[in-house]
């Protein structure tokens, strides 16, 4: 994350948030600059921009909505991940203290999920 302002704003009846990233590495596609607008509309996301902080690296599947830098986050089961020593975890609801939290669960190493992208037919080069 570059900032901690983050975006608030609603999208006809569906509500969105948004938060200005810095962009560390990419495995596919191409991104016009080193901070993007990454935005997540309120649907189920295992990941989203309220959970993220400052310092942290995440590994973010994105799609670009428009052609100036901002861009839409998954909107699926694992919408994101957290890189933290060689490792991603993933983030998994749980119930704590009478209330849905989320947790760190362990995907895989960063370089078992690299090699993996990476050999995937279409990353090839």
């Amino acid at each position: 994350m570059v900032e901690e302002e983050r975006y608030s704003g609603q999208s006809g009846q569906r509500k969105h948030f948004g938060v200005t990233l810095r962009v560390k590495k990419l495995f596919k596609g191409a991104i016009p600059s080193e901070t993007i607008f990454v935005t997540q509309l309120m649907c189920y996301a295992s990941l989203y921009p309220e959970l993220m902080k400052l310092g942290r690296t995440y590994v973010l599947p994105l799609h670009a909505i428009s052609e100036d830098g901002n861009y839409e986050m998954a909107r699926c089961s694992h919408s994101g991940m957290e890189l933290i020593d060689g490792k991603l975890y993933t983030f998994e609801w749980t119930e704590q203290d009478g209330g849905l939290k989320r947790r760190l669960q362990l995907y895989k190493t960063y370089s078992d999920f690299q090699r993996e992208l990476l050999s995937q037919p279409d990353n090839k080069k």
